[in-house]
């Protein structure tokens, strides 16, 4: 945590586009109660803070549990702070008059931080308006807690799984006509369910889905490679001649997923019949 109140995620990673940065963001600012916007990513080479490239879906899963237990961390340490009376953040006796912490005498359970801004929680857990507050940024002349603040522990190991289970997650339905003559088929609609657990980006989802359902056409439709049977000479060694598919071969694409409860659940059930 910076002294302006911003936050940044160190990775050791290459950024490949996968909406990486989007993500791990959103989980920080979540976790720590910032807004999206004050929470930055930088890929570089920190030793030490390996992440996980993207790989099928570990990357998110592994990497985000450490992201959650650093942010929840830091959390904690914001919120000890904002306690804490001034000359104890300067580290020196009281000589000039102080402002008291506008939290004295609270615990850090009874307060919370949204949108950078520290309050002290009603018994509802909401904020109150009439309380005061403390801001992470010494920009907006409220009480600053300080900074910078800095948290970088290694994730605890998780517990050895005795028993593997392997889900079923996915299935996939394919509408298509068949021209009963050349025995061509046309791909007329297609509907690819994913159950994905709680979605922090739902847009990056549905696009895999929607790569991977094109993707999945064309390798068993059109991707083919064509070899001369004589000399063994690749035949269609460049992308013009490489039909990858585009919006305009294939029907419509339906990619439900957890989101969508009802509609995902009708899918299901069709498969398992």
């Amino acid at each position: 945590m910076a002294i302006d109140g911003t936050a940044t995620i160190f990775f050791r990673r290459a950024d490949c586009g996968q909406s990486a940065p989007t993500t791990y963001c959103q989980i920080v600012a979540d976790e720590i109660g910032l807004r999206y916007e004050d929470v930055k990513i930088e890929f570089i080479d920190y030793t030490c803070f390996d992440a996980s490239p993207p790989g099928g879906s570990s990357g998110s899963s592994i990497n985000s549990f450490g992201l959650v237990l650093n942010a929840r961390k830091m959390k904690k340490l914001l919120l000890e702070h904002a306690l804490k009376h001034p000359a104890e953040l300067m580290g020196f006796p009281v000589a000039p008059p102080l402002t008291p912490s506008p939290f004295n005498g609270k615990t850090i359970e009874g307060l919370n931080i949204k949108d950078g801004v520290i309050y002290e929680k009603t018994k509802s857990g909401k904020h109150d308006a009439g309380k005061k507050v403390s801001t992470l940024s010494h920009m907006s002349g409220m009480r600053s807690i300080g900074g910078p603040f800095f948290v970088g522990d290694m994730p605890t190991e998780l517990p050895k799984v005795e028993e593997k289970f392997f889900m079923g997650r996915q299935c996939c339905f394919v509408e298509v006509e068949v021209d009963t003559e050349t025995g061509q088929v046309q791909v007329t609609k297609l509907v690819h369910p994913y159950d994905l657990g709680q979605s922090i980006n739902p847009d990056v989802n549905e696009q895999q889905l929607y790569g991977g359902a094109y993707a999945g056409l064309g390798v068993s439709a059109t991707e083919v490679i064509y070899y001369d049977p004589q000399t063994g000479v690749r035949l269609n060694d460049n992308l013009i001649d490489y039909p990858v598919l585009t919006v305009l071969d294939v029907g419509p694409i339906e990619t439900p997923h957890s989101g969508d409860t009802s509609r995902l659940e009708c899918l299901w059930t069709l498969w398992l019949q």
